[in-house]
Parts: C-alpha cells; sequence; structure tokens
C-alpha cells in the first residue's frame, strides 16, 4: 500500500472511530482497536479492550457524545502509524442535562493487523 493510500485508510479508522462515539455505536468502537489496544483517557485509568466492553457502553447510555478530531500529522513506520490530533468534544450528562465542551490534544498509535489498520494505543490530554 502506498503511503497516500496508508494516510487515506488511516484517516478512515479515525473518521469511523469518530462516528462510532458520536453514535454510541460500542461495538464498531470495540472492532476498531487491536486485540491488545490501550485507551488512556484523561484523568482516568488505562482500559484495555476487555474493559473498554462495558466502559463505552455504560458511558455512551449515559451521556450525549460528540467528537469532532482534526487530523495534524500522520507519520507511518513500519506496521505502526502516529497520528497528532486535536478534537473538540461535547457531552450532555443525559440525566442532569449538563453540557461540558472541551479540546483536547490526541495522540492515536495504530498498528496493521492483517492488512488492517487498528487502534493500539489512544491518549489525549484536555487543552486550556
Amino acid at each position: 500500500m502506498s503511503t497516500s493510500n496508508e494516510t487515506q485508510a488511516i484517516h478512515a479508522v479515525i473518521n469511523a472511530y469518530g462516528k462510532a462515539l458520536n453514535t454510541a455505536d460500542s461495538q464498531t468502537i470495540i472492532d476498531l482497536y487491536s486485540s491488545d489496544g490501550l485507551f488512556f483517557p484523561n484523568g482516568y485509568r488505562t482500559i484495555d479492550k476487555q474493559h473498554l466492553i462495558s466502559k463505552a457502553g455504560t458511558f455512551l447510555k449515559n451521556e450525549k457524545f460528540s467528537i469532532n478530531f482534526q487530523v495534524k500529522d500522520v507519520v507511518v513506520q513500519g506496521e505502526f502509524a502516529f497520528v497528532q490530533s486535536t478534537s473538540t468534544t461535547t457531552t450532555r450528562n443525559l440525566k442532569e442535562q449538563k453540557e461540558v465542551t472541551k479540546t483536547s490534544r490526541d495522540l492515536l498509535v495504530l498498528r496493521r493487523e492483517q492488512g488492517i489498520w487498528k487502534i493500539y494505543r489512544y491518549m489525549f490530554n484536555a487543552v486550556k
């Protein structure tokens, strides 16, 4: 796959991840992670793929979530890709109807598994 095709495929993964989060599609979220993928949410403990299954479903059931990724840079190095982005997220607690909007810096490491890019590590931190 050429670098241009790889970059397009990586962008497609990031876009699919954002869409899955926005539509509360927890199965797609999980499917986008590698078998040993890890999520490092800002201010919380590391979540492995097994626990992501329960955490994503519970969080998305209780919150209306909207995220917009703006990819800044993609570097492909062999079977790994490093994606730097910023994102704007808005969450609304459905019970309390409280809305919060945040901007974060994101680092996603993707790994190619059987020819398909998967999220291997995802970390973000809030920007003030």
